[in-house]
């Protein structure tokens, strides 16, 4: 594995895959080697444009219930259904993964530290290491309620677990736990416009991924982080930079996500800096990898280009789109300024009554996620309507 990623991160993908390829004819010398080839591979043939061979070299693998294999098994045919365009097959594929990995690793985890301690402590008398093994379960326990609350969109409550989790993180020096962990508090306060805070802790998780070994994170991710953070903060020159370094590198290793992702922040920086053209150059590259994550934030910014062209009709028509790719995944993030989209467009084209509606839409949804700076932006806009 480690053979495969480093070829593949030097962008030799194809020759990785010609070399592993005719080991799928050769019988194998153990049961579980078969799932293992078959995980090498599928990645490698997704790579390739052959998701078909992929999938169906998946199906004919026995992947036993109880196994970690079977976690990585439908991460694998959830890339692989992406591939293809099977886009709903995809993300369930990609859910069973998740699901398994949260739930049975950082459970497993969690138990496998409670019994070491408590062995340590009944057997040895080792109070030391019963007491080491005790914080390694709280760690765990901690960045999985951190993951939790960040999934249901409490914010608050995230930042609170994912800082006791890096007290204890530090405390035992794990790299890559840091990185993990920096990552996340930098991205929560970036949207409670703590800049400061939010560029320390990508800096922090770029040089602990790096550490660790993680270039993937090291490049890619820290620098989506902080051309992320820098948008919430409204620093559009400074988000090009590190957004163009972050789809620089994604590109070369084909994760079509991750490069969607920062095209959608090109398109919005370059939106704000007054190109239209590079704007919707952006856009529409990013709506084209067709990443239901992304969809939401390319289609508001061609919804802002049409009102800036005083195309309204089709600005309307984007901005809805955006909300109905918002709604599909419960995103409030897209579909505040989603609506604010609107509510400009609105304005803009006369139709006050519509604006106040949409303006109205748009700070319910911030005053739920409790971020005083977008709640103060949309108000500020929605004074422009009273203005008026």
């Amino acid at each position: 594995y480690s053979h495969r990623q480093q070829e593949m991160e030097l962008g030799q993908a194809s020759a990785t895959l010609d070399l592993f390829l005719p080991l799928v004819q050769q019988a194998l010398p153990t049961a579980d080697d078969e799932p293992a080839l078959a995980l090498l591979l599928a990645p490698l043939l997704a790579r390739a444009g052959r998701a078909q061979e992929g999938l169906a070299l998946l199906e004919r693998t026995t992947w036993p219930s109880e196994s970690p294999t079977g976690t990585f098994a439908h991460e694998a045919r959830g890339e692989l259904l992406a591939e293809l365009g099977d886009i709903d097959r995809s993300l369930a594929e990609f859910r069973h993964s998740l699901e398994r990995l949260a739930h049975g690793q950082a459970a497993r985890a969690t138990n496998l530290h409670i019994n070491i301690g408590r062995r340590a402590l009944t057997y040895l008398g080792d109070r030391e290491q019963a007491q080491r093994e005790a914080a390694l379960a709280q760690l765990n326990l901690e960045l999985l309620q951190g993951e939790i609350a960040n999934a249901a969109g409490d914010f608050q409550a995230a930042r609170t677990h994912y800082n006791r989790a890096l007290t204890l993180a530090e405390e035992h020096h794990s790299d890559h736990r840091l990185a993990k962990i920096h990552e996340e508090l930098g991205v929560l306060e970036a949207r409670y416009a703590e800049m400061e805070l939010a560029v320390e802790h990508l800096e922090a998780a770029g040089r602990y991924y790096a550490a660790a070994g993680n270039q993937v994170c090291a490049v890619g991710m820290t620098n989506s982080g902080l051309a992320y953070a820098y948008l919430l903060d409204r620093r559009y020159r400074e988000v090009i930079a590190p957004a163009e370094t972050a789809l620089t590198y994604f590109n070369g290793i084909h994760h079509s996500f991750w490069s969607a992702i920062n095209e959608a922040y090109l398109a919005e920086a370059w939106f704000y800096l007054g190109d239209c053209e590079q704007a919707e150059h952006y856009a529409q590259r990013g709506l084209r990898r067709e990443e239901p994550v992304v969809q939401p934030y390319c289609l508001y910014i061609m919804g802002q280009i049409r009102r800036v062209e005083e195309q309204f009709d089709n600005a309307r028509r984007f901005c809805h789109d955006a909300l109905r790719a918002g709604e599909e995944i419960n995103d409030p993030w897209a579909l505040a300024p989603a609506w604010l989209a609107l509510a400009e467009t609105e304005r803009d084209a006369g139709c006050c009554d519509k604006a106040e509606m949409a303006f109205a839409e748009a700070i319910a949804i911030y005053e739920r996620l409790d971020v005083a700076q977008e709640i103060a932006y949309a108000k500020e806009l929605r004074n422009s309507l009273l203005a008026q």
